[in-house]
């Protein structure tokens, strides 16, 4: 697991991510070793969408035998949306939220592993404040409003870091 944040601000969307990914082979029936990286890409800027962006937390990759993590998709993401314009933040967490339950049925993906996650944020057009859905893959593709209509903060993945961090 790790941690996904998005907080909506009178000035401003922060999203945050860590950058652990936990990784877990299987050959056949046996479970293999755990493997551990720190520099994995949470963080997602779509080319040619500047008014967005998206973290993710949850299930670090899809499929057992070759693993890919979110960020590695983002060349096939761009390419499906490379003739859009302009789309509203619900518009385009609905597309990501379409791609990547698209990605964990091809993967075949364990229906018992956990979900991807993600945060999206951005600004849609002539509004003064952002907005931030969250699409959870496969359990809920469709994007869930966040903070609607005022300000807060939306945290995911490892909630004793985030608890930490809030209450001290």
């Amino acid at each position: 697991m790790s941690l996904g944040i998005a907080f909506k601000g009178p000035e401003g969307i922060v999203l945050a991510a860590d950058s652990r990914v936990t990784l877990t082979g299987q050959a056949g029936g046996n479970l293999l070793i755990q493997s551990h990286y720190d520099n994995a890409t949470k963080l997602l800027k779509v080319k040619d969408h500047d008014n967005v962006g998206a973290v993710t937390y949850g299930l670090g990759a899809l499929g057992g035998r070759q693993p890919r993590t979110a960020h590695s998709y983002l060349p096939e993401f761009e390419t499906e949306l490379a003739t859009e314009m302009r789309m509203s933040v619900e518009e385009f967490a609905t597309r990501l939220g379409d791609f990547f339950r698209r990605q964990w049925s091809a993967a075949n993906t364990p229906a018992e592993a956990d979900a991807m996650v993600f945060l999206v944020g951005g600004f849609d057009e002539g509004d003064a404040y952002g907005r931030i859905f969250e699409v959870s893959i496969p359990n809920s593709p469709d994007p869930v409003e966040k903070s609607v209509d005022d300000f807060g903060i939306t945290f995911g993945g490892q909630h004793e870091i985030a608890g930490r961090l809030l209450g001290g």
